[in-house]
């Protein structure tokens, strides 16, 4: 096998090898990502049980309301010969591969407290603002069911997140020469604009910025806890927007290590000045 198999363990979830859909005292499920199918036959016989299916927003649905077809099939012959050979399939969504026609769409792209909107050109790093936009979940709800109706529900387990390398995340905090970006700061965000997802509110310290003194953190404090409700809130409205197509295993890969005790706590006494 070459190097484009990276080997993997798929922790899916506290006890879902050994009491999952599959049976129990399964073992360890372990998998490969980024493989090709030249080398799946052979992944197989190594002991690989889990494979990866990759979709790509951006090659799917490449304009609004076009899906490429030559795609969908490329996507279906990978599922069919990884399920000839007997893996178990996850499918990846490919949200953070997001198409140019969603950051077009107005308030597209998140902002950070500079002023400065999210923009890479580094792949699979480009985020549109899912957290706060509807219009882009509504964009992303179409896509999810465009999706199932091509190629199947019939998947072992979906991976979820919409960050750098698919974690459920905001964009990094170093960003264009700037540090401790947080990205909060669209007018959708901030309430100075219409078209916040459903079931969230505007910051409540809008203008407040990150580092500014105030008393008894208080603003740090609210800010920090909106924002970090705001990226629960995404996570759990992506949940129950995969449901109505998948009823199966959620994968849902977080980033690093999260939040370790006392770190927030530290950085709201900071104001969050990074």
């Amino acid at each position: 096998m070459n190097n484009l198999w990276l080997i993997i363990m798929l922790i899916l979830a506290p006890g879902l090898a050994r009491a999952g859909p599959h049976g129990p005292g399964e073992g360890l499920l372990c998998g490969a990502l980024g493989g090709s199918l030249q080398h799946a036959a052979a992944g197989r016989q190594a002991g690989w049980r889990v494979a990866m299916v990759s979709v790509q927003w951006r090659r799917f649905q490449p304009q609004p309301g076009t899906i490429d077809e030559a795609y969908v099939q490329e996507v279906r012959h990978r599922k069919e010969v990884l399920c000839q050979l007997g893996y178990r399939l996850q499918l990846d969504l490919g949200v953070q591969y997001a198409p140019g026609w969603v950051f077009a769409l107005k308030h597209g792209r998140y902002r950070n407290q500079y002023g400065g909107a999210f923009e890479t050109r580094e792949s699979g790093w480009d985020l549109p603002n899912v957290v706060f936009n509807a219009e882009v979940r509504r964009a992303l709800a179409g896509y999810f069911a465009e999706v199932f109706g091509r190629l199947g529900r019939d998947w072992d387990y979906v991976r979820l997140g919409c960050a750098a390398c698919g974690e459920l995340n905001f964009p990094q905090h170093n960003f264009a020469g700037r540090t401790n970006c947080y990205w909060g700061f669209d007018n959708l965000a901030q309430g100075k604009a219409p078209g916040l997802a459903p079931g969230r509110s505007p910051c409540p310290v809008p203008g407040w910025k990150p580092g500014t003194v105030s008393p008894g953190h208080a603003s740090a404090r609210a800010f920090a806890q909106w924002y970090l409700e705001s990226l629960a809130h995404y996570q759990d409205w992506q949940i129950s927007t995969v449901r109505r197509w998948f009823d199966g295993d959620l994968c849902l890969l977080y980033g690093s290590w999260g939040l370790r005790p006392g770190w927030l706590e530290a950085g709201v006494g900071g104001d969050l000045k990074g």
